[in-house]
């Protein structure tokens, strides 16, 4: 991570950017890498914006000056109150502390996601841990978004915090409420006014929000037993980033 320069990428986000799942190789980000040929650095834990904030000045911290970030931003529950940042947040003692808490959260995540990706490979596995409860239907437990402009506001706020530090790229993870649940109507409201802040800032922002629904069926980019992506969730986010043009391959 601290030898990220101005070529690189580093990936912020939860458990999406972290590939939960899905082989390493088979990530958003390592996709990513594999199409532009630019290193990438995957910085993902089980947080919110302000965590991957911290993340990044911890990042930065380190000696990391990476010329892009991709932000992924899960709108099932990354939109939501964000308090302000207290003046002494960037002091040493909080620093190693995060430091500290990062490597446990990587240490679990890989153990689990090394689980959870050996049960998606097997359907037998699957049906077994089903039963026992260990995992249930991608469309169980969608969150109920709400559109309250405070909201949408305090976590738009957030990601312009980020952008104003790290030369950012906005990747959406689209709720899964868009095409499922009862309260459709309300995740477009959210989407679609979030989209709009985010872009009237001047922000990059990839939604793959179209491209998911033009394959026909977006819930099917998402494991039948699991909300996260699936392989190929994951390299059509990475095939729409790689069009921007600051993640444009390199050129030997």
């Amino acid at each position: 991570m601290a030898s990220a320069r101005e070529a690189d990428v580093v990936v912020v986000g939860d458990s999406f950017a972290f590939g939960w799942g899905v082989e390493e190789a088979e990530r958003f980000g390592n996709r990513l890498e594999a199409l532009t040929g630019r290193r990438v650095f995957n910085l993902a834990v089980p947080t919110d914006l302000g965590g991957a904030a911290r993340l990044l000045d911890w990042a930065r911290g380190l000696g990391a000056r990476p010329g892009r970030v991709v932000l992924a931003v899960c709108m099932e529950n990354d939109v939501r109150l964000y308090r302000e940042r207290s003046p002494d947040e960037e002091a040493p003692t909080r620093r190693s502390r995060l430091r500290a808490a990062v490597i446990r959260l990587w240490q679990r995540m890989a153990l689990r996601s090394l689980v959870t990706t050996a049960v998606h490979s097997s359907p037998r596995l699957e049906k077994l841990a089903a039963r026992a409860g260990l995992v249930r239907e991608n469309v169980e437990g969608i969150g109920r978004d709400s559109c309250e402009p405070e909201l949408l506001e305090s976590s738009a706020a957030r990601v312009r915090l980020i952008a104003r530090a790290f030369p950012t790229i906005v990747l959406l993870v689209p709720s899964r409420g868009l095409w499922a649940g009862p309260t459709r109507e309300e995740a477009r409201c959210v989407h679609d006014r979030f989209l709009a802040a985010l872009r009237q800032e001047g922000l990059d922002v990839v939604d793959p929000r179209l491209a998911f629904e033009a394959t026909g069926n977006p819930l099917g980019l998402h494991f039948v037993k699991d909300p996260h992506w699936t392989p190929r969730g994951h390299d059509l986010a990475a095939r729409l980033l790689a069009e921007r043009p600051r993640l444009r391959p390199v050129v030997p």
